[in-house]
């Protein structure tokens, strides 16, 4: 496996496991914790980094902690929410031309202007949540990116959306009322899971 420091070594055949067929043959309960956390020391191997988004999500928030410091200086706040959209926008751009290629449309046709742009991007419910919670959080130059900040904008630019009920940490539930996103789609978030259960049982 990649590591910061060793390239992508050749490709192993799996073998099987027999705690996996064991685990397999327990009641869905059991099952389904096991499939999200996995076994006991199941891959402790020194070298093996089995959390890559940990790799990754460093990466990013050394990224975006640059960003918060830039665009937090005096001159370049004003441009703070535009460049932060246009990065969100040429993220979709490979998705954008490979739609627009099958089918034989010209993506230069699609937007006019800087308002069109935004639009699109509201107009796609997990980015407009990505793009909001990101700008959000660099506003708060207070506040350092953190390894597992990635992971967390990619679960909740899901879950906020499509789910009525979200349950995380208490910074990202304050984030995401300040963005207005709980009222945009009206989803309940709470930090603690409590106040989740005493609402799904109202």
């Amino acid at each position: 496996m990649e590591t910061d420091t060793t390239p992508e070594g050749p490709a192993v055949t799996p073998r099987p496991d027999e705690r996996i067929d064991r685990f397999a043959s327990v009641d869905q309960e059991h099952y389904q914790w096991f499939s999200l956390a996995g076994f006991e020391d199941a891959m402790d191997i020194d070298g093996l980094d089995r959390i890559t988004q940990h790799r990754r999500g460093a990466r990013y928030a050394e990224q975006q902690q640059i960003r918060t410091d830039w665009l937090n200086k005096n001159e370049n706040r004003g441009m703070l929410d535009r460049f932060l959209l246009s990065e969100d926008f040429n993220d979709l751009l490979e998705d954008i031309h490979q739609t627009c290629d099958l089918h034989n449309l010209d993506p230069y046709k699609l937007f006019q202007s800087r308002e069109e742009i935004i639009d699109f991007i509201k107009s796609i419910p997990t980015r407009d949540v990505f793009s909001a919670l990101r700008i959000t959080r660099h506003r708060n130059k207070q506040k350092r990116w953190e390894q597992h900040d990635f992971a967390d904008l990619l679960a909740l630019s899901v879950a906020i959306p499509y789910c009525d009920v979200v349950v995380t940490e208490k910074q990202w539930c304050h984030i995401t009322k300040q963005a207005r996103l709980d009222k945009k789609y009206g989803t309940l978030m709470v930090h603690k899971l409590d106040d989740a259960l005493s609402s799904l049982r109202a």
